[in-house]
Formats: C-alpha cells, structure tokens, sequence
C-alpha cells in the first residue's frame, strides 16, 4: 500500500466514494451477485476497518478476522481469513476495488458450472492495457499470471476477482513456506503444478482498482452519475442540475448550507454536514458525514470524508480530503 497523507490516516478501501466507502460497496456488490458470506481480513489500522463496518453495515453481517501477520503480504492474509471458512468454493479479491454485481453473479455461475474441471476461475479484461498481466495461449488456456511466459501468445489483464475451489488453499500454504507475498504467486504454483484455470472476460467498464487518486476521482464521477435520486438524510443533486441557496438552509439531522451558495449536480451530500456562505459545490463532488466548509469554498471533483474540515476561501480541484488531510492533483489556493 503507497503511503501518501491520506492512506496514513485511513485504509485505501475506507475512502468514501458517492457517500459510501470503497468497502462497502464492494460488500454490496458481492451480496448482491450472489456471494453468500463474506470474511474480511484485517492487519494495518484493523481496528478502524472493524469499527466502519459496525457501524455501517452491522455486527454479524461480515466476519472479520485479524491477520498478526499481514506484513508478510496479502498471501498471508488470504490464508489467515480463508481458515476459518467452511470448504466450499469462495471468492477472493482485494478491499479496495469497485464491480459491479454482474459480474460477480457470472463468475460465480462460470466456476461452478464447470464442476470442478478448474481448480480457479479468473476474471480478466481484454480491453485494459494497464494491471497485471495474464498470459493466455491460443486456445485460451490461462498458463501465468505477471512475469512473460514461453509458450504465451495472448495477454490480458487481471480484473482482480477469481473464484476457488478450497483446495487452492494447499498452494497458498506452499507458496507462503517459500516466502512469497503475493496471492499470484499461489496460483502460479498451482499451474506450474498442472492445475487447471478457468478465465471470464468482464463487461467493458464494470469494474476499477482504486490504487491511485486518477482512479477514485473517475469512480466517484461514474458512481455520482448512477446514484438514486432518494437519498436518506443527505441532498442528492442530479447532473446537470444546479441549486442556488437563496437563504441559509438547515436541517436538525441533513445538511445545513449558506446563502449564496451554488450546487451544480451531481453531487452528493451527506447528513451534519456544514457548508458556509458563496460556496460553488460540484459538479461531481461527494462529502461524507460532519464534514464542515467554510464561506467561499470551491471544491469541484472532490471526495471530503472522515471529518473533513476545509477553511474558507479554500480551491480545490481533483482532490481527496480525510480531516485536515488533503491529497490534490491541482494547486490548493486561497480564494481572492
């Protein structure tokens, strides 16, 4: 995980994305395509995971299971949260990702159909040219993922989901005893071993890494434009629409917003939140519960969560906000 001022105060996959966390999304995707139970593994500020999903998703609704471990990787992870799994087939993919539950519907129905003919079934993207490489022959037989292999004539990529049988565990294990870090290199094992792999191409645009700033701000710009318009306690303003706050507007438990302030959609804001007086909101703009602008802010393709607190006459363009934390690409200035 890239340190940088925001993933110092919260895990990547807690950033809030059009109101709601990159976690809790993928929890939503997941049960909603057909995943039955779902087991998070936690190591690195494990204790803010657990808490967000208490509260945003409720006790007993997903295990969460303590890795000591987790420096040593994600394999470790992956083998410390699958123990205490019953031994179905599962699925395995990283916290900090978005999928739509399509997908996972389909690679859930590609591995079992197959009755037990692949020991994993892997979703990949054919259109993508950046992420981890999979080599494929021309057959379509899946043969490495990562480093180029001889007899590979096809790449695509890696869309970061597969479903396993749970005897794919024994190859984490093998892998982990020779120090590897990486859940590919538990499945490069598994091939090189004579296992049998499954691939399921995904729709074009149905699924994204979040592993950098670009990545969130188009999530949130796409995540925005699909939002329902009944939005529980917040303000939810649709594109192309623009509010204009002739006078303050307040709410006991929804958002509280100044005179003169504009709200171009779509934007979402979420309840206690404050927003001063001769403000310009949006577009594509989501800020998170107990967030507080001061007068004369302009924040455009903008994610504000965790408390975010911007002083006034405060410019920000592309830009992520957790506290006082902020990550921008564009200059951060003071309002003339």
């Amino acid at each position: 995980m890239r340190v940088d001022p925001i993933t110092r105060l919260v895990p990547k996959s807690l950033i809030s994305c059009a109101g709601m966390s990159t976690l809790e999304r993928l929890i939503q995707s997941l049960n909603e395509g057909g995943v039955q139970s779902i087991t998070v593994g936690i190591g690195w500020l494990g204790n803010v995971i657990e808490n967000h999903l208490k509260t945003a998703i409720g006790s007993g609704q997903v295990q969460v299971i303590e890795v000591p471990e987790w420096k040593r990787g994600p394999l470790q992870t992956l083998v410390s949260s699958s123990s205490s799994l019953d031994k179905n087939p599962f699925i395995v993919c990283p916290a900090d990702m978005i999928v739509s539950p399509e997908n996972v519907g389909r690679l859930i129905d590609a591995h079992l159909s197959a009755e037990g003919a692949h020991l994993l079934t892997l979703s990949v993207d054919s259109i993508v040219d950046k992420g981890t490489r999979v080599q494929v022959t021309d057959e379509g037989r899946l043969i490495r993922i990562g480093a180029p292999s001889e007899v590979a004539t096809n790449v695509v990529r890696s869309a970061m989901m597969m479903a396993v049988d749970w005897t794919f565990r024994q190859y984490c294990t093998k892998a982990l005893e020779v120090n590897a870090a990486k859940v590919t290199d538990a499945v490069n094992l598994a091939l090189e071993s004579g296992a049998t792999a499954g691939m399921i191409q995904v729709e074009k645009g149905s699924w994204r890494d979040l592993d950098d700033l670009d990545a969130y701000i188009e999530a949130n710009r796409e995540l925005l434009e699909a939002m329902p318009g009944d939005v529980s306690g917040g303000l939810y303003l649709h594109p192309r629409d623009t509010l204009e706050i002739g006078n303050l507007l307040e709410s006991e438990s929804g958002p509280t917003i100044g005179a003169g302030t504009q709200i171009v959609g779509p934007v979402f804001i979420a309840r206690n939140v404050r927003i001063g007086r001769e403000c310009h909101i949006g577009p594509s703009a989501s800020i998170g519960t107990d967030t507080v602008l001061g007068d004369h802010c302009d924040i455009r393709d903008c994610m504000l969560f965790g408390g975010a607190q911007l002083p006034e006459g405060n410019i920000l363009l592309e830009a992520i906000v957790c506290g006082e934390a902020i990550l921008e690409k564009g200059a951060n200035e003071t309002a003339k």
